[in-house]
This record gives structure tokens, sequence and C-alpha cells, in this order.
């Protein structure tokens, strides 16, 4: 279980690392996104989905290989940055069922993708224990490091990962 005693440092390292890519992503959509490309300047709010899995190939002896996770929140465009944030649930080759939020900060016309974390398991004996999450990528290829934040030893998994970002791939194409 994640104790009391625990929960300050993990929430402030959490609070600080999410915080940082919203100010990064305000920064960014402050931006004058037309001056820099000259087709740039598509914008909206809209809906997020994306699915990505992976498969760890560092992890805790004893924990499965696979990474599987989907999200659900909003998308917000100032192209080429686009914006999500959402609700996550999946399964960790930590060996966790989790659920929680993610951040992500991609540009388009770059490619590059980076995003942030936090989630629970969600059943199991480690039931209340916190994971956090960072991932970096190009297009829809990337790697990912989780860490398992609650009592007992710390955990690390590295993942290569595939993302399909369904509501950006619907977006380039309907606008």
């Amino acid at each position: 279980m994640f104790t009391h005693a625990k929960a300050p440092l993990a929430g402030r390292a959490v609070t600080a690392s999410i915080s940082a890519v919203m100010l990064l992503g305000l920064a960014l959509f402050a931006r004058p996104s037309h001056a820099m490309i000259p087709e740039a300047g598509r914008r909206g709010l809209t809906w997020d989905a994306q699915v990505e899995g992976g498969v760890a190939w560092q992890r805790p002896a004893g924990t499965g290989a696979l990474a599987l996770r989907g999200r659900g929140g909003v998308l917000l465009v100032r192209e080429p940055i686009y914006f999500a944030a959402g609700a996550t649930a999946g399964v960790s080759p930590l060996g966790l069922p989790l659920v929680g939020a993610q951040l992500e900060l991609t540009h388009l016309f770059a490619g590059v993708w980076g995003q942030l974390g936090l989630e629970v398991a969600a059943a199991g004996a480690q039931r209340g224990d916190l994971v956090g999450h960072a991932g970096l990528g190009f297009s829809v290829v990337g790697v990912e490091v989780q860490q398992r934040l609650g009592d007992g030893a710390p955990r690390r998994a590295w993942i290569a990962k595939v993302r399909v970002p369904i509501s950006i791939i619907v977006f380039g194409l309907t606008r």
C-alpha cells in the first residue's frame, strides 16, 4: 500500500514534472506558429484518443514483458503544437493493471513528442501503489520509462513502444 509518509515527496515530484510540461506547452502555444511555417495555423479543441503498446527490454525479474495503454481526453491544437491531456487505463510490465492520467506534447512538423503520466495500481497486492512514467519519441515510435513509487523495493521498466494517436490523425484528415 502507498503510505502517507511517502505521499508528499512523490506528490511534489509528480506535480513539478506535470507543471513543467504544462508551462512548456503554454510557452509553445504563445508563439506565433504561422510565422515559422507558412501553412501552419490550424487551431482547435477536440476529443483525444490514443492507443499505445510496447515491449519492456529491462524490467524486474518475474514481471511481464508487454505494456498496453489507452488514453481518452481532450486535444488542444495550435499547429504545429498538439497538446493532449486525458485519463488512462492499461497494463504495465511491472505486473500491474493501472489507471491514471497522462499529458502529451507533440510537435507535428518535427515529428517529436513527449509524455508524462501518473497512474495508480488498480488491483492486486500492489493496489494503491503509484507508477510514474515519462516517454519520448519520433512519429509513432518511442521509449518510455516506468517507475513504481509505492512501498517495497522501487521497480523500473524500460519500454520500446508504438503509439497510435487516433485523434491527431483524424484532426489532420478532417480539418
